[in-house]
């Protein structure tokens, strides 16, 4: 099977083409389907019980954390992932000592720990979401200064990469050296709205586009900056210039959100249209490798509007705009279950 997937993989690579990008002075190549065309279905829907504003999801050890600003209970329910068993409850909103007024899941958890940004309530810190758990109010492993409001922030054992002021910064837990890796430039324009993710064992971050069908990824060991496009749902520059001018009602979406394991990166892309009513937007996951290359691309009904990978990497949660969380199966897993079955 791995030699086949492989096999597939090589020859629709070398039948792309490559092309200067000047915006972002990147390379990017161009692709016009993946080599594998699937579709899934969810094998459970959990319906939680979030009156107020759905503010993020994280996943740890098989819970799902659903972060909200309802009130009067806490703002992170808790529930099992595997068959959406309702846990509990974490934390209270409030003005007082470990509560939250409008917080915010900042990137996605790692290692059990997740970041909170809340600054109506001036707290940047990682919570301990298994420590919270068990006690049943918000326990946080590093508080940061006040002055850093992260837009993103990721870590290991080793490293730490945070995203502030548009800058993305890498530093060494060890020996506190900070590296700056660079200025998104165009970080401030209207389309270049996007959603990073990294593998730091790759040395690499992948930036999704949420107003233009593009991938980006940098390679902060060689310095390297490369894209990729899939050519078939392709945005044209009139259409560019004209979600820069009304982005108040944007009409075009395409990556909503990313996640990844250390060897694929799992995109939501939505091709949405919203100018034409009654439009049905259409949901694809877009699964890629680290360097970019096309493996799969899978068809979702569901209309989603964030995704996530399973810490053990056997499940996709997505969040909809119908606020159910729908669970898949991993179809990278999936389809390689299906193609071993049938060579048996």
């Amino acid at each position: 099977m791995k030699n086949l997937l492989a096999l597939l993989i090589c020859c629709f690579i070398m039948s792309s083409c490559s092309d200067r990008h000047d915006s972002f002075d990147i390379n990017n190549s161009y692709y016009e389907s993946f080599p594998i065309d699937t579709e899934m279905t969810p094998d459970l829907v959990i319906s939680p019980d979030l009156s107020g504003l759905f503010l993020g999801m994280a996943e740890y050890d098989g819970m799902l954390f659903l972060l909200t600003n309802k009130m009067p209970n806490g703002p992170i329910q808790v529930y099992k992932g595997k068959n959406g068993e309702y846990v509990g409850r974490i934390g209270s909103i409030g003005r007082g000592p470990n509560e939250l007024l409008i917080p915010s899941f900042t990137g996605p958890s790692q290692n059990g720990k997740q970041l909170i940004v809340d600054p109506s309530a001036k707290i940047t810190a990682l919570c301990d979401l298994k420590e919270s758990m068990e006690k049943g109010l918000l326990c946080y492993d590093t508080i940061f200064n006040r002055n850093d409001e992260f837009m993103y922030y990721f870590n290991n054992d080793e490293k730490t990469l945070s995203l502030s002021d548009n800058v993305f910064t890498l530093k060494d837990i060890t020996t506190y050296m900070i590296d700056t890796l660079f200025h998104y430039e165009d970080v401030y324009s209207k389309l270049y709205r996007y959603v990073p993710i990294v593998n730091f064992g790759l040395n690499k971050i992948v930036l999704a586009m949420r107003h233009k069908n593009i991938l980006c990824c940098y390679d902060w060991s060689q310095d390297s900056k490369f894209s990729v496009s899939m050519m078939y749902k392709h945005i044209d520059n009139n259409r560019l210039i004209e979600i820069e001018d009304n982005y108040i009602y944007p009409k075009y979406e395409y990556y909503l959100d990313i996640t990844a394991d250390s060897s694929f990166i799992y995109a939501l892309f939505a091709y949405n249209e919203w100018n034409i009513e009654e439009t049905v937007p259409i949901n694809y996951v877009h699964i890629f490798d680290w360097n970019l290359s096309p493996i799969m691309s899978v068809t979702i009904q569901e209309n989603l509007h964030t995704l996530l990978l399973s810490s053990d990497g056997e499940n996709l949660y997505g969040y909809g705009y119908d606020n159910k969380v729908y669970v898949y199966d991993n179809p990278i897993i999936k389809y390689n279950e299906n193609i071993n079955g049938l060579s048996k």
